[in-house]
């Protein structure tokens, strides 16, 4: 589906909306890759190098599922061009992600597009290949915080839920 990006919120999530008049945004997922945490070393340079991707130029965006927290998971490629062209894979190969223990039949090259960046000590690679990977630094950031994870859709259940116990309770006391 042809697209414009209108955010990028990190090295491998964007918002998007479709090409048309009057579309809803909707965030989308680099499927395959997992780029540095904004609060981590590299994280920075890797939102900014996904900005630099998406400007100027005319994408396309093909969805395969949804996460957890409601994202589209997609590739993104330039408009007119195909998948092994994504922008899901120059950001594994340009060094400012890493291919995600998951990727599968969509994968496309980001195997061979980690190896390039590796060898060449491309962005993450450059200075220490031993830099914490976004996993290993998002479970221990949870593990810090006592393992607690809010996760939006399920603070927003939980929070209409209590509102609906508390009106219900009004009401059976009688005020």
């Amino acid at each position: 589906m042809p697209i414009v990006v209108t955010r990028v919120s990190d090295g491998d999530t964007v918002v998007v909306r479709e090409d048309r008049f009057r579309a809803p945004e909707f965030r989308v997922r680099l499927y395959g890759i997992d780029a540095p945490e904004t609060s981590q070393p590299f994280g920075r340079e890797s939102t900014q190098a996904l900005q630099q991707m998406v400007r100027l130029q005319a994408l396309a965006l093909d969805v395969f599922a949804h996460d957890r927290y409601g994202r589209a998971i997609g590739l993104l490629y330039p408009r007119g061009g195909d998948q092994r062209q994504s922008l899901n894979v120059a950001m594994v190969r340009e060094g400012w992600a890493y291919t995600y223990h998951r990727n599968g039949r969509y994968s496309h090259g980001l195997n061979a597009a980690q190896r390039q960046a590796k060898d060449a000590r491309r962005g993450v690679w450059g200075q220490s290949a031993s830099a914490e990977r976004p996993w290993a630094y998002r479970r221990r950031m949870s593990e810090r915080d006592g393992g607690l994870v809010l996760r939006p859709r399920a603070l927003l259940w939980g929070l209409a839920l209590l509102a609906v116990l508390y009106v219900l309770a009004r009401v059976a006391g009688g005020g």
